[in-house]
């Protein structure tokens, strides 16, 4: 692909469903769920830029740029998302952005491809993942002309991803047959119980 793709892994969240563990760190399979998560998407895109709030030092040391968000306050993922647009903006270096989570392990290897693709044929600037009708907004492809939109957006009291994904006109890419690339841990037994 000759656009130039930045990643971004939110694993800023405050992990109240895993009492208040780090999830970007807990163990599977012997390696840290973002590591899982760095190996699958590292391929995909040129650069990777890291959304997290606590352990900053620790996750510097898996090779990427670490961004906390704005704000101490834990107010989502879309918090991470415009903190790490506002990096990546000042550098004016890639004209799309990755979004996806660092609790996917099993993250589908031809995600951006796939995501761009939809993109491309629908002449769209944003892309989201779905599988059958759920959507996986946080597993989403951004051209770099909505990035100011977004971090406006989050400026402007807009907390939901899909609120604004919808304001401006995303399309669908069906994943219904990588079903299981999508899988995302909320809880330690979950976690345990991954496979």
């Amino acid at each position: 692909m000759k656009h130039k793709i930045a990643g971004i892994v939110l694993a800023g969240g405050q992990g109240a469903r895993m009492n208040n563990a780090d999830k970007g760190l807990q163990l599977f399979k012997g390696k840290e769920l973002v590591t899982h998560t760095l190996e699958r998407l590292s391929p995909q895109v040129d650069s990777i830029t890291i959304s997290a709030n606590r352990n900053i030092e620790t996750y510097r040391a898996l090779g990427h740029n670490v961004i906390p968000d704005a704000s101490s306050d834990y107010n989502g993922p879309l918090a991470g998302v415009a903190a790490c647009l506002t990096h990546l903006h000042k550098q004016d270096a890639h004209e799309y952005a990755m979004i996806c989570s660092c609790d996917t392990p099993h993250l589908y290897p031809h995600l951006v491809a796939e995501l761009y693709e939809a993109l491309r044929l629908s002449q769209s600037s944003v892309s989201v993942a779905v599988v059958g009708k759920q959507r996986h907004n946080l597993h989403c492809l951004l051209h770099n002309s909505v990035w100011c939109s977004l971090i406006d957006a989050y400026a402007d009291g807009v907390r939901a991803m899909y609120r604004w994904q919808k304001s401006e006109g995303c399309v669908e890419a069906d994943f219904s047959q990588h079903a299981t690339s999508f899988t995302n841990i909320n809880t330690l037994s979950e976690l345990n119980n991954l496979h």
